[in-house]
């Protein structure tokens, strides 16, 4: 969980400060994931279980056509439904992974740089975070607080003009 709060007409997202008076522009925007990955995976996948599927049916059709020819076209029938099945549960993995990467991200604007701070599945959270910091840059006296359960997707890259100062690779 992370906090986000103003206080004392700051910004506080975590351990980050942002002064109010610096931000030019606060929004929400979807994360758009990368999904060659996803893709890659699920094709590997049907194409194993219709190699090891297609394996398994020649064993079959060879086995069962030494003993009798009529046994072996329901066993190689078999085989192909086995195959077919296992490819539609890879498919539905894949929707199920694909539907899982939705995230939304709190964009801020400032006058030196746009930064990501916040991500969140829910929708609403980042919104309601845009009105109530927009809120709180037209009122000074404006204060408020609250828990946000924030996610982050991919690499953490600190970077200050065109020197890398170090990347933190998360799993």
């Amino acid at each position: 969980m992370l906090t986000v709060e103003v206080r004392q007409r700051t910004l506080w997202i975590g351990g980050d400060a942002y002064p109010l008076s610096n931000i030019s522009r606060v929004q929400t925007s979807r994360w758009k994931p990368r999904v060659g990955a996803l893709i890659w995976a699920f094709v590997k996948a049907a194409i194993g279980w219709s190699v090891l599927g297609l394996a398994a049916a020649v064993i079959a059709a060879v086995a069962t056509s030494r003993e009798s020819g009529s046994a072996a076209m329901p066993l190689v029938g078999l085989v192909a439904v086995i195959v077919l099945a296992l490819i539609a549960f890879e498919a539905f993995r894949f929707v199920r992974r694909l539907s899982a990467l939705r995230f939304f991200e709190l964009v801020i604007e400032t006058a030196g740089s746009t930064r990501t701070p916040l991500m969140s599945k829910d929708e609403g959270v980042v919104v309601r975070l845009v009105t109530l910091i927009v809120t709180a840059i037209d009122n000074p006296q404006a204060e408020f607080q609250m828990q946000v359960e924030n996610f982050h997707v991919g690499d953490n890259i600190t970077q200050h003009g065109n020197h890398n100062t170090g990347k933190r690779v998360h799993p």
